[in-house]
C-alpha cells in the first residue's frame, strides 16, 4: 500500500493526531486591578484568566 494511504488509515483509526497541542477556548475580557484595566482572555471551563501573552493572571470560580 502507498505511504499516504497508510498515514490516512492511521488518522482515521485514531492512532495519529493532527494537532498534538491541547487547545482551550478563551473569551476576551477586561480585568480591573486598582485603577488599571488589563486586557486578557478567560477560560470559562477551567476558570483561569490569562493576559494577552498567555501568562496566567488569576483563577476565578469556574462556571
Amino acid at each position: 500500500m502507498e505511504a499516504w494511504r497508510e498515514k490516512l488509515d492511521k488518522y482515521f483509526n485514531g492512532e495519529l493526531k493532527l494537532f498534538e497541542g491541547n487547545y482551550t477556548i478563551t473569551y476576551p475580557c477586561v480585568l480591573k486591578r486598582g485603577r488599571k484595566r488589563i486586557k486578557g482572555r478567560i477560560d470559562m471551563d477551567h476558570g483561569i484568566v490569562y493576559n494577552l501573552k498567555g501568562k496566567e493572571i488569576r483563577r476565578v470560580k469556574a462556571v
